[in-house]
C-alpha cells in the first residue's frame, strides 16, 4: 500500500515539476519559428468565389435603387405605410456591374 502511495506521489511531482533541460531548445527555436513562418493564400478559384457568394448572398448592384446599391438581396431597406418592412428584392441583373438589380419592395423576400 505504501509503494502505491510513493509511486503516485513520485509521477504526481514528476508532472507538475517543469524540467529545464527541455524549455531551452524550445526557447532557442522560437525566433526560427517565426523567421519560417508565412501566411498561406486563399486560392482564388472560380468555386471558390461562386461558394462565398453563396454563402454571403448576392449584393444589389450600381443600377439599383439608391437605398439598395451595395446592400444585400433581401436586406431590409424600409417601412410600408403599413407597418410591413420593406426589402431589395431581386428585379433583374444590372448591366454596369453585373450583380443583382435590386428594388426596395413589399411581400416576402425570397
Amino acid at each position: 500500500m505504501k509503494l502505491g502511495i510513493t509511486l503516485l506521489l513520485l509521477a504526481a511531482v514528476l508532472l507538475i515539476a517543469p524540467l529545464p533541460s527541455h524549455a531551452a531548445p524550445l526557447a532557442s527555436m522560437a525566433p526560427q519559428c517565426a523567421a519560417n513562418a508565412s501566411t498561406p493564400e486563399l486560392p482564388s478559384t472560380p468555386a471558390s468565389k461562386s461558394l462565398l457568394k453563396a454563402i454571403i448572398g448576392p449584393k444589389c448592384g450600381s443600377c439599383s435603387q439608391s437605398i439598395c446599391v451595395g446592400a444585400k438581396v433581401g436586406s431590409i431597406c424600409g417601412i410600408a405605410g403599413g407597418g410591413e418592412y420593406e426589402y431589395c428584392g431581386d428585379v433583374g441583373i444590372c448591366s454596369a456591374d453585373g450583380l443583382t438589380q435590386c428594388s426596395c419592395k413589399t411581400g416576402a423576400p425570397f
